[in-house]
């Protein structure tokens, strides 16, 4: 039977429990262990990760000096708590790669995964970060393992690029533009710099309006790091204008709740491009034909994760601060954010005060 995950009685967490008995096997393979994460989603991708291990064992047993992709993705998870998005990215290259050998995990192993997995004409960055990265970080705690030599995946060459951003008076258009719930959203982007998929998944649980602050939980961020985001004034009246308390904190139009992490901010495409369009966000129409009538839809030149970019150029214009820069928005390194330094021309400054509803400056001196 396939594994559950539910609650066990004087115990915390979710726990994985079942057996797997895979075909011809005369006795199945009993599990009962505790899941790394403590969101369910996350734990019940555990089980299915789990679940192949096992049956990969038991169907490859003839080979056992070749372990299998599947066995080497479980021990990397029993390693450390992994995010949301790196479950995300192995659940979909578990279900490619099944049960292959890691020494067959080459190159070209690689080149066919990410035409299976990606859209046609995947940017290299793309191929980079949702399939190299992981499958390169599996592969080498498989090596620390003893399991299989050192990756030798060639990373794709990626040409070097000025992060876009949109201007304050922009996001002004584009927020005034939108209806609720999307203005609070887009607001909440500009103001946090928060990505889209720790977005999607904030709980109220997570949210402190009183003390102006929100704490993204490690296996929602990118970084699997606790990060806590401090609100400025127009975040926090447009929570406050939300309707309910309870659950997630930003949710569809029927108020079902978003699916799991989407870094490119997929499920936000229609809303996001009528905002775009009415506010004057540079795109293009894209025209297609459906059931024999023509169809079309404004496709904005660029995406919700702009209001990211867009949050670390308005940050460094005010407060000229890259480690706080680093801190707040959750790299790695003051380099990653060296970029952002000179992007927004001077003159902006009010408007982005306007955007996060702060005071603004008097006798030479910000007041935030």
């Amino acid at each position: 039977m396939p594994l559950r995950v539910d609650r066990r009685p004087g115990h915390d967490g979710w726990w994985i429990t079942g057996t797997v008995t895979p075909a011809g096997a005369a006795q199945g393979v009993r599990v009962r262990r505790r899941a790394g994460s403590d969101v369910k989603r996350v734990a019940d991708e555990e089980a299915g990760i789990l679940e192949t291990a096992i049956l990969r064992n038991h169907h490859l047993g003839e080979r056992p000096s070749v372990r299998g992709w599947g066995e080497a993705v479980a021990a990397y998870l029993r390693e450390e708590r992994r995010s949301t998005a790196t479950l995300q990215l192995l659940t979909r290259l578990t279900a490619h790669f099944a049960d292959t050998p890691l020494d067959r995990i080459d190159g070209e192993a690689v080149t066919r995964a990410a035409a299976a997995l990606l859209r046609p004409g995947a940017a290299p960055a793309t191929v980079q970060r949702n399939v190299i990265v992981p499958v390169r970080a599996v592969l080498h705690h498989a090596a620390h393992l003893g399991w299989c030599p050192e990756p030798r995946i060639k990373g794709r060459t990626i040409a070097e690029s000025t992060p876009e951003f949109l201007l304050p008076g922009t996001v002004e258009r584009l927020i005034a533009a939108s209806t609720p719930p999307f203005d609070a959203l887009w607001t909440w982007l500009a103001g946090t710099g928060a990505r889209v998929g720790e977005t999607l998944l904030l709980d109220w649980a997570q949210v402190d309006l009183p003390a102006a602050r929100a704490t993204l939980l490690p296996e929602t961020t990118k970084s699997g790091k606790r990060r806590v985001v401090t609100l400025p004034p127009a975040v926090v009246a447009a929570l406050a204008g939300l309707p309910h308390r309870g659950g997630r904190v930003f949710r569809r139009v029927d108020g079902e709740a978003y699916r799991g992490s989407d870094e490119g901010g997929g499920q936000l495409r229609s809303p996001w491009a009528t905002a775009c369009q009415r506010a004057g966000v540079p795109g293009r129409w894209e025209t297609w034909r459906a059931g024999g009538r023509p169809k079309r839809r404004w496709v904005p030149a660029v995406g919700p994760h702009v209001l990211r970019h867009s949050y670390a150029s308005w940050h460094y214009a005010l407060h000229r601060d890259l480690m706080r820069l680093r801190d707040e928005v959750g790299w790695a390194s003051v380099s990653q954010v060296e970029c952002y330094a000179h992007l927004l021309p001077s003159g902006h400054e009010a408007a982005i005060r306007r955007v996060w509803g702060l005071a603004p400056e008097r006798a030479g001196r910000a007041v935030a």
